[in-house]
């Protein structure tokens, strides 16, 4: 029979297993790369990161699911190597907002684990920003402060929208 106290602490030993049980089947990894990679482009190697063993992937039937509706991304199941599998166009998936991610899954059948997969999307910045005036004169005083950020300029980048301006500092 189990005291209150006994009980309380099996609880909090049990608490404590899912929690670790949960580490390990929700670990997180994150990759970054550019947009517009070409097909085959390498992204990852996902059984170095989560320490598998090479010889064992075959059977472990590694599967890589996407949130969105294409799949831009697919697994070597013998590598564990993510690879390119369509090309991302940054701005048509994630339109202005400042970051860009893709949301993915790593399902594996023997044994069955899940793993979430962060892949950002960078923006390779394929139209330079235009400056309103050709030439910007600046007064820098000798005493100034270090990293004063001194102003602040509008430009257009043609990657969004005509409203999409941004300010840069100098």
């Amino acid at each position: 029979m189990l005291t209150e106290n006994s009980a309380w602490r099996l609880g909090l030993v049990h608490a404590f297993a899912f929690c670790l049980f949960l580490s390990d089947c929700f670990a997180q990894i994150r990759y970054s790369v550019p947009e517009e990679l070409t097909r085959g482009a390498f992204v990852g190697n996902v059984a170095k990161d989560l320490g598998m063993d090479v010889t064992k992937l075959a059977a472990a039937n590694l599967q890589v699911l996407s949130d969105s509706d294409s799949q831009y991304f697919s697994v070597n199941v013998n590598t564990g190597i993510i690879i390119v599998n369509d090309r991302i166009d940054r701005e048509q998936l994630c339109g202005q907002n400042l970051r860009c991610f893709l949301h993915l899954k790593l399902a594996i059948e023997n044994p069955v684990e899940f793993y979430r997969i962060e892949v950002e999307i960078l923006d390779i910045n394929d139209n330079a920003p235009v400056f309103s005036s050709s030439t910007i004169s600046l007064q820098i005083y000798e005493l100034a402060a270090l990293g004063l950020a001194l102003s602040a300029f509008c430009t257009f980048d043609s990657c969004f929208s005509t409203k999409g301006a941004s300010r840069e500092l100098f």
